[in-house]
């Protein structure tokens, strides 16, 4: 596992959204008769976890943040992990909707890329990439920051898990592509939730 992956794994979550967009099914719309929220799992957070947290909720639609619990003494650079999401009929991702957080700080030139979409191969999984580009080194944190923010549409009333996936393995990886030790994601899930507030959908 190296730097290759993360690269693979952006420009795969790119060449799907594109699809998606050119296929016209850029977004995914929840329900207007559903409100949306999130639960985080029951791990106990400590520096260097990564986990599923929620950000944001409007409506149907409810942000998640993958937290990276600080401090952490690493050279970070770029991470990569799916999510899985347990029941699809209930909650789907929104496409295009990743954004970075403030883990990965640019410095020299460098930007910040995040990417993800649903996997071709498994409609639960939601393939997630987000690194530093332009060469340099990564960078330490000193509190709790966020590595990216997803989106995700309920679909209908009823709760699903939502998780960092054990396979493929996640991967945090320095600026040599070498993966970092001291940083570890949480396996337990967390759960989506709609719960119904009159109305049809849409």
């Amino acid at each position: 596992m190296n730097s290759a992956r993360v690269a693979s794994r952006v420009a795969l979550a790119a060449l799907i959204t594109g699809s998606l967009w050119a296929l016209g099914c850029g977004g995914s719309s929840g329900s207007s008769g559903i409100g949306g929220g999130f639960t985080a799992s029951s791990t106990a957070t400590s520096p260097g976890l990564i986990k599923l947290v929620k950000k944001s909720s409007s409506g149907s639609h409810v942000v998640v943040s993958a937290v990276l619990y600080g401090p952490v003494s690493a050279d970070l650079y770029s991470f990569a992990f799916d999510v899985v999401v347990g029941n699809t009929t209930t909650a789907k991702f929104v496409p295009s909707s990743a954004s970075p957080g403030d883990t990965l700080m640019a410095s020299g030139g460098q930007t910040i890329q995040a990417e993800a979409d649903v996997s071709g191969s498994d409609a639960t999984h939601v393939v997630v990439g987000v690194s530093k580009l332009g060469g340099g080194t990564g960078n330490s944190t000193t509190a709790n920051t966020t590595i990216v923010n997803l989106t995700f549409a309920l679909q209908a009333a009823g709760t699903t898990s939502l998780a960092i996936a054990t396979s493929p393995a996640p991967q945090a990886l320095d600026s040599t592509g070498t993966p970092i030790g001291g940083v570890t994601f949480d396996s337990a899930a967390g759960s989506l939730s709609g719960t119904s507030s009159g109305g049809g959908g849409y």
